[in-house]
Parts: structure tokens; C-alpha cells; sequence
């Protein structure tokens, strides 16, 4: 793909943002680079050289409800001979198929890289998400894909992704336009389903590139932005998206490691993790606990349970907006009993409750 060669040879400012050198996830994927009619096989890193031919893409996927495929301990040891592929879900085969087309052998999956029946295999990799995702070679987004067991790429009408090219004579007037549904990156991109999950939210916002399978494929670094229709990059027109309820967001956020100039940019990005969606509550603070750990260098602040310290009594300010319906108290409350303080997001906004002593 020219823009993942262009990014990683060219793409000073992607390049400089570069993960921990000599760290790997614990389990990954071999996709078998050398032979492609291998079978997938589980590979655990411990004793992998680091170095160039250990680099692997992260897919980020909505899961197809009970029936993908999983590492449990029961399979563990199969899994390091050969996933099967017959096992695997088009999105998981695709996945495989474009790492390989990458040049790269090794991706990783979280249903098939982290113990699904061990909760503190599961406790100890979810806090490794910045880590996971920020050493990525490429974030690889199943974003038009359901989880109803489609794969990456998606038919297509040529007309959505072919600009047009149109002559308009009127009145002594003559000139041409190049015609091209408008919003590209928010039809297709922002408002869709992966992009409005937690979980994803901070696989996005942390990988160095993105490449998303829509309508059309799209490519998101620090660099640069653009699609099949702007291959060159997305024009001025096509910078911001307006969400389904009206607030307007920038379309990518790879750059947010230059707005943090204090806490500000973190309420901003909480703000729109707030309006992603989450199976599970108490997941919350875990979702975005990647974000926090790679902001905190740069903020050299301390983080508490989602609040920074140095602005504590700016950060308990809140009010609600562009809430819709009625809001209710959730069933359960989480506290943190070493800051005392519990934080919620709901409803696209921030609460907070002061707590007594434990």
C-alpha cells in the first residue's frame, strides 16, 4: 500500500513518535511471511528478537457475539501449532491476508492473544493496551464490517468513490467541478459502529497509522489524511465531522500528542470517549486507562481514576450537554478508595461525586 510506504519512509513526524523499542505484546500471531499457505500459529514473545522482523499490526473489530474464535487455556497449546483457519471469521482471515501483503508477519488479535478465561491474564493485558496499540506497525479497522461475520472489504458502488467531473455552462459562465459526496470521513468513518466503542477509541487514538475498510479504504497517520476518492489527502472542506447528535469533532485525533499543552485536551477527548459505547460499565476507566498512561509524561502529572491533580478543582467542574432522554443512576457506583473520588462517563459528559472515607 503507497501510504503505509510513503508513512514509514518518509513521514518524519510519524516516525518520531515511536513506541518502546525492544517491547513486544506477550502472544502474537505468525502469519506465516515466508510461506502463505501456512496455518496461522500463536507464538508467545518471550525470547522473540525485537527487531525489524518481529513488527505486527493490530486489528481493532467489533467481536461477532459468542461465536468468534478464542484462546482459552484449554487451546492454548493447539493455538501454538496452528489456529485453524477454518475457524476463523472473514474479518480475522483478511486480517491475516493484508498483514501479509504488508511485508509483515506478525498481528495481533485480542480474542486470540489474551487468555478470554483468565481474568488476570485478561487484567494484565488490558493494561498493556497503550503499549499494544502504540508499537503497532499499523492499526488495521474492520470499520464497515458488522459483527455478524463480515470481512474487511466491502462491495461498493464506484460512483461513491470516483469524483465526477461535471461542466456547468450558465449565463456566460463556464467552468468545470469535480462532484463528490460531501462528508466522506464522518459517513463512513466516525459515525460508523467500530468508531463509536469504547475500546476502539483508544486503539485509534494511540497506533501510530490507521487504515480503515469502509465504503472505500481510508488512511489516517500524523501526516496525513485521505481516501481512495483524495488519495493526495482529504481537502479543507473535510476536516471535521458533525456526530449523531450534533457536536463537531475533528476527523482524525492521530495528532493529539500536540494539543497538550495541560488538562484541556484530555476533557476534550473524554468528551467523545463519553459518547462511545461500551458492553460492559465497569469497563470505563479501563478503556481509556491507555490514553491516560500516555498522556501522564507529558502532562507530569498524576492521574486519579480520571482526573489529573495538578487541576483537581478545575476538573470537578462539569455540566451537561446535548444530553438527550432522561438520565438515570447507574446500578452500580466504582470508586477509586485511594483518591476518593468516583468517575463515571455517561451521557457524553463527566460526573463526579466526592466520597467519604472509605
Amino acid at each position: 500500500m503507497r501510504w503505509f510506504v510513503s508513512c514509514i519512509s518518509r513521514h518524519s513526524k510519524c516516525q518520531a513518535i515511536r513506541g518502546q523499542e525492544g517491547w513486544l505484546p506477550t502472544r502474537l500471531i505468525d502469519v506465516g511471511l515466508d510461506d502463505r499457505l501456512q496455518c496461522p500459529r500463536l507464538v508467545s514473545t518471550n525470547g522473540l528478537k525485537c527487531d525489524n522482523s518481529s513488527t505486527y499490526t493490530a486489528l481493532s473489530h467489533r467481536w461477532a457475539s459468542s461465536n468468534v474464535i478464542k484462546l482459552e487455556s484449554s487451546n492454548i497449546e493447539s493455538f501454538m501449532q496452528r489456529i485453524p483457519t477454518e475457524s476463523l471469521s472473514h474479518i480475522f482471515l483478511d486480517a491475516i491476508g493484508f498483514t501479509r501483503s504488508l511485508g509483515v508477519r506478525f498481528l495481533w488479535i485480542d480474542s486470540l492473544c489474551i487468555l478470554q478465561d483468565s481474568l488476570e491474564d485478561w487484567r494484565a493485558e488490558a493494561l498493556q493496551m497503550h503499549k499494544i496499540y502504540g508499537n503497532c506497525i499499523c492499526n488495521i479497522a474492520a470499520t464497515g464490517s458488522s459483527d455478524s461475520g463480515g470481512g474487511l472489504f466491502q462491495e461498493r458502488n464506484e460512483a461513491w468513490v470516483t469524483p465526477g467531473n461535471v461542466r456547468i455552462k450558465y449565463r456566460g459562465h463556464d467552468r468545470a467541478y469535480i462532484a463528490y459526496l460531501e462528508n466522506l470521513w464522518g459517513k463512513w468513518v466516525s459515525r460508523f459502529p467500530l468508531n463509536r466503542r469504547g475500546w476502539v477509541f483508544q486503539e485509534r487514538l494511540l497506533s501510530p497509522r490507521t487504515v480503515h475498510f469502509s465504503s472505500q479504504v481510508f488512511w489516517e497517520c500524523q501526516t496525513l489524511q485521505a481516501c481512495e476518492t483524495f488519495p493526495e489527502g482529504m481537502p479543507e472542506g473535510e476536516q471535521n465531522y458533525e456526530d449523531l447528535e450534533g457536536a463537531v469533532y475533528p476527523n482524525s485525533l492521530k495528532n493529539w500528542r500536540d494539543q497538550c499543552e495541560g488538562t484541556e485536551i484530555w476533557v476534550n477527548l473524554v468528551e467523545i470517549f463519553g459518547r462511545c459505547s461500551i458492553t460492559n460499565p465497569e469497563d470505563r476507566l479501563i478503556a481509556i486507562a491507555g490514553v491516560a498512561k500516555s498522556l501522564q509524561p507529558l502532562l507530569d502529572d498524576e492521574y486519579l481514576a480520571g482526573l489529573w491533580k495538578k487541576d483537581l478543582p478545575w476538573n470537578l467542574v462539569w455540566t451537561l450537554a446535548n444530553v438527550e432522554g432522561e438520565l438515570s443512576v447507574p446500578p452500580r457506583y466504582r470508586c477509586m478508595k485511594s483518591s476518593l473520588i468516583y468517575h463515571s462517563f455517561s451521557h457524553g459528559c463527566r460526573s463526579i461525586m466526592v466520597l467519604g472515607s472509605p
